[in-house]
């Protein structure tokens, strides 16, 4: 991946982090958005995701109405803001790397896709896989805390921006730095043409 399209998605992902409604119960109207995963402890990623509470009126992952959208940004007005062609990306791979499974990714992808039309992302149609930090498709470790609502995110994020794209989802065992490179490794080694980058904050004294 380029450093262009590097800076191009980071932007998309940090636009979008507060436009996406995880399946949560909802709160008063005032609610405000708060953070999905709290201060990362020594050596360990944190997710800044955040959830809004807010009630919508909208079908799929905010409600039940049959007409209207979510409210927010969706797929095309995220294209449309950062300059991603609608089409094209057939048979390029992009690669998710979190902390720890989400035993439902695969079926939140399928809410989100088909709540703005885009085509199916499955297993059985080749388009979605999981595997563990090192590529198995077992064993897959735990859940870690709230990271699945960051992996739902992450996997819309990449359906919003590529379409067409396969999404290859690879689990680390923890959010350690060490589980995450070992991900982001693998992630490359299977081929993924486009892989989520991660970030250790530098130390005092570090350039």
């Amino acid at each position: 991946m380029t450093a262009g399209s590097q800076s191009r998605r980071s932007a998309l992902l940090a636009a979008a982090l507060v436009t996406i409604t995880a399946l949560v119960p909802a709160e008063p109207a005032n609610a405000e958005p708060r953070e999905v995963c709290g201060p990362a402890a020594e050596g360990t990623a944190r997710c800044f995701a955040q959830v809004d509470h807010r009630p919508s009126g909208g079908r799929g992952v905010r409600g039940q109405a049959g007409t209207a959208l979510p409210s927010g940004y969706g797929p095309a007005d995220l294209r449309s803001a950062y300059r991603l062609p609608d089409t094209g990306g057939t048979g390029e791979t992009i690669a998710i790397v979190d902390a720890g499974d989400s035993p439902t990714a695969e079926a939140d992808l399928a809410v989100y896709r088909q709540t703005y039309g885009l085509p199916p992302c499955t297993t059985e149609n080749g388009c979605f896989r999981k595997v563990n930090q090192h590529g198995g498709t077992a064993p897959l470790p735990p859940v870690d805390g709230t990271w699945p609502v960051e992996i739902a995110l992450d996997l819309d994020l990449a359906s919003a921006a590529c379409g067409q794209c396969r999404i290859l989802l690879v689990v680390g065992d923890d959010a350690s730095f060490d589980s995450l490179g070992t991900a982001v490794d693998t992630a490359a080694a299977l081929g993924a043409t486009v892989v989520q980058q991660l970030r250790r904050p530098r130390k005092p004294g570090e350039r």
